[in-house]
C-alpha cells in the first residue's frame, strides 16, 4: 500500500474518516450464544453517560 505522503489531500482526508468511522458489530443471527455476547461487547463498548453536573 502506498504511504500517506504520497496521496492527495482529499484521499488523505477520505482514509482518515474511514479509520474514524464507527461501525456496529455485524449480528450472528444463527447462534444465540454468540448473539448474547456480541450485544453484551456492544454495551460495554458504548460510553457511559456522565452524570448531570459534572
Amino acid at each position: 500500500m502506498s504511504d500517506e505522503s504520497e496521496l492527495s489531500p482529499k484521499e488523505q482526508a477520505r482514509l482518515r474518516a474511514r479509520e474514524r468511522k464507527n461501525r456496529p458489530p455485524k449480528m450472528v443471527v444463527d447462534n444465540a450464544g454468540v448473539k448474547r455476547i456480541q450485544l453484551a461487547l456492544k454495551t460495554r463498548k458504548q460510553p457511559r453517560p456522565k452524570p448531570p453536573g459534572s
